[in-house]
């Protein structure tokens, strides 16, 4: 009897090390990794579709669009730095608690020839949130191997245990803990992509230094991940969003049409295509292109259609037993409107006005703005020509499919595409549908100064279906910066 209460005791002392191993592994662990990626393998539903790639994707493609429009159930598992051979092993380790329905894989090579990026901490992203297991444990020796240069010989096998054992490198955050450290896991309302308003100027000019060698590893796991879906009884399809690649990068994506074909699944190539206006809808430059908000809904009204079209997925957002998908959807809307507050520089505020569930009124104080050729473009984008703006515009009224109606100072009672629009210069408001939106002074006078701020534009952003006023902000140009900024954080320096 002694005997077999020392060794319940012992096996119950092994229990509480690895409960408490774990447990703390979890909580010290940086939630990065988690919060991408988690939401997906515990998601109650059967899933449609995964995307994943680089970070081009998780900035290219909205997943909770997809459901708003198609109803469609899908999850972006891509990550920064994500390697061909990393997404494979990524897709083999997802694959033992989640099977798709179909995998959208860019096949955006972001390192040649490498099993791994060249910042190989972004492992952690990738595999943090997978529990131990045989294929994890896999994936930690394949990809880091002898044969990187990404790590110091000597280092190799301490970082293979850090990716299997994380707790090795986060054990000294007990001072930076949060309470979502606690949490059980951190739920995705974005389902892993991300949002970026930032807009830059697109560089065309860039020099490649790479030796210009095809990629065989690389085609060998573009190879491995489409049989293994294909074994796993999962659709793929290929997709390339390596804008403005090196000579190399783009060698290896003119092969894809070939592999494509070998194995009758679709490619489609947004490189060669005019979805992209890459002077309003990239929020980096060079050779590593990322979309900002304007790109990325353009991508997934593609792709989503296209998917929509060829792929028979059922809509289930009528369905009430997706209640909670749609929650999670008003939760990202509101997440987005809150962005649109918080942007202070109009041509990150005019990059978030391509959101199709909004419609927007704006009026018309000047024509300065469209004298710039910059924010001339950034309005041709949402569908506001400069060729309509002349002396008596007043008002344009923006609908959510992006069709303008351009409004004289004079007119008054206009059904317009957003709704009637009444003009009382009596009490210096409008009235949209029943709620009055009262006008604020054209002029802002300095506390400080002798002068006077013009503005340029007033904007008013409403919900397109409660007609609910999102925002309602005047901009106008700094004399010091030459940016069309919002009055918002510099309220104080003013009076009306």
């Amino acid at each position: 009897m002694l005997k077999i209460l020392k060794i319940f005791k012992y096996i119950l002392i092994i229990i509480l090390f690895f409960f408490t191993y774990f447990v703390c592994n979890y909580i010290l662990s940086n939630k990065i990794s988690y919060i991408i990626n988690q939401s997906y393998i515990k998601e109650k539903h059967p899933v449609d579709i995964i995307f994943i790639g680089t970070s081009h994707v998780r900035n290219a493609i909205y997943p909770m669009e997809l459901w708003n429009k198609y109803g469609i159930i899908s999850y972006d598992v891509s990550g920064n730095g994500n390697t061909i051979p990393v997404i494979y092993w990524l897709l083999i380790n997802t694959f033992d608690y989640k099977k798709p329905k179909l995998v959208v894989l860019d096949i955006y090579n972001f390192a040649p020839n490498n099993k791994i990026s060249n910042e190989p901490h972004q492992l952690h992203s990738a595999f943090d949130f997978l529990p131990l297991s045989k294929n994890k444990i896999k994936a930690i020796f394949d990809l880091v191997d002898e044969n990187t240069n990404a790590i110091k010989k000597d280092e190799i096998n301490n970082f293979r245990y850090e990716l299997l054992f994380p707790f090795i490198i986060y054990h000294s955050r007990w001072n930076n803990l949060s309470s979502e450290d606690f949490l059980s896991y951190k739920h995705s309302e974005t389902k892993g992509s991300e949002l970026t308003s930032r807009v830059v100027k697109f560089d065309y000019r860039i020099q490649d230094y790479d030796e210009h060698k095809y990629d065989e590893l690389a085609k060998k796991y573009i190879i491995r991940i489409i049989e293994s879906c294909k074994n796993n009884n999962i659709d793929i399809m290929l997709i390339n969003t390596g804008f403005n690649a090196t000579p190399t990068v783009k060698m290896f994506s003119d092969s894809i049409p070939e592999i494509a074909k070998k194995y009758n699944i679709d490619y489609i190539d947004f490189t060669n295509m005019n979805i992209i206006n890459f002077d309003t809808d990239v929020s980096t430059a060079g050779i590593n292109v990322h979309l900002n908000f304007s790109g990325a809904q353009k991508m997934t009204d593609y792709l989503g259609n296209y998917i929509n079209n060829k792929y028979n997925f059922e809509n289930k957002k009528e369905n009430k037993i997706y209640l909670d998908w749609e929650k999670d959807f008003q939760i990202y809307k509101n997440d987005k409107y809150s962005m649109i507050k918080d942007i202070i520089d109009l041509d990150q505020y005019l990059v978030m006005l391509s959101d199709d569930n909004i419609d927007v009124l704006i009026e018309l104080f000047n024509d300065n703005l469209f004298k710039n050729s910059y924010f001339e473009t950034l309005f041709k984008n949402i569908g506001i020509e400069k060729k309509n703006i002349s002396g008596d515009i007043r008002y344009i009224t923006l609908n959510n499919k992006k069709q303008a109606e351009y409004i004289n100072k004079y007119s008054d009672n206009i059904q317009t595409n957003i709704g009637l629009l009444t003009r009382y210069d009596d009490n210096n408001s409008i009235n949209i549908n029943g709620d009055n939106i009262y006008l604020n002074n054209k002029f802002l006078y300095s506390k400080n100064e002798n002068s006077v701020v013009s503005f340029d534009i007033r904007v008013i952003v409403l919900d397109k279906e409660t007609k609910d006023i999102i925002d309602d902000s005047l901009f106008y140009t700094d004399r010091n910066t030459g940016k069309a900024i919002k009055l918002g954080e510099y309220t104080d320096k003013y009076v009306f």
